[in-house]
């Protein structure tokens, strides 16, 4: 209920002097079940004290519910996602009001480590933004895993009134795996509005090159600047690109 007023309960822990409020679903187990977890994202859409919001251990099936509950909250500033890797344990912080479009910003840079399921929310929560027109996530340590960035970002360019064209995805270790499967995305018909790409400094090599090089050459390519500074990607296969692109106005 987009127009709910109802932004309080007691058994979430939702006050209403509570301004800050941290969740773990590996611990509270009840609130993990999808029926519940839809239950605490309508009393946060409506709640109106809360500024920052902390979850541990998100899930795939908590992203869509969470994310249409704080594209419509307009006091929580800040969502911080945790994640537990087999490795290490990441942490990234998610202006909520600028990326849900509240804000006006035209320009969002994220900070923090990037995953699977924070790279998701990002993408559903900028699904109605009409103000942003470039998406800086360089240096949020993507790995491979950046490949599929435009698939999580497909809640975005679905929306006919997005204004995102900008993406700057640099110094984020894709390498040849995540970089062809940037381009192979786009090649299989995964729609984006994205003129300007920056894959800098990402390890990127040939295989990267001729998948970008058949983007180029296809029908319908967006890009018109492409920033593959300090790749090791072959002349002989930029210089292609240079040659068939019909789109490319900067390399």
């Amino acid at each position: 209920n987009p127009l709910s007023r109802l932004g309080f309960c007691d058994d979430y822990g939702l006050l209403p002097d509570v301004t800050s409020h941290e969740l773990d679903l590996k611990v509270s187990l009840s609130v993990k079940k999808h029926a519940s977890f839809t239950m605490l994202s309508g009393l946060l859409s409506a709640n109106t004290k809360l500024e920052s919001l902390s979850i541990r251990s998100l899930d795939t099936e908590h992203i869509e519910p969470l994310a249409q509950a704080l594209r419509i909250n307009r006091t929580i500033r800040t969502l911080t996602l945790h994640h537990q890797h087999k490795t290490h344990s990441s942490e990234v912080s998610l202006p909520v009001q600028k990326l849900n479009g509240a804000s006006g910003d035209e320009s969002i840079a994220i900070r923090g480590e990037l995953g699977r399921i924070s790279t998701a929310v990002v993408g559903h929560l900028i699904a109605a933004n009409t103000s942003l027109e470039e998406l800086r996530l360089g240096r949020t340590q993507l790995g491979s895993e950046g490949g599929n960035i435009f698939e999580h970002l497909t809640p975005a360019f679905a929306n006919p009134a997005s204004r995102l064209t900008a993406l700057d995805l640099s110094d984020n270790q894709l390498g040849d795996r995540g970089g062809a499967k940037l381009f192979a995305a786009l090649l299989g018909g995964v729609k984006s509005n994205i003129s300007r790409l920056s894959l800098a400094s990402n390890a990127l090599k040939d295989e990267t090159g001729r998948a970008m090089n058949d983007v180029l050459r296809a029908d319908g390519c967006t890009l018109a600047s492409l920033d593959l500074s300090g790749n090791q990607i072959s002349g002989l296969l930029l210089a292609r690109a240079v040659k068939f692109s019909t789109s490319l106005t900067q390399l």
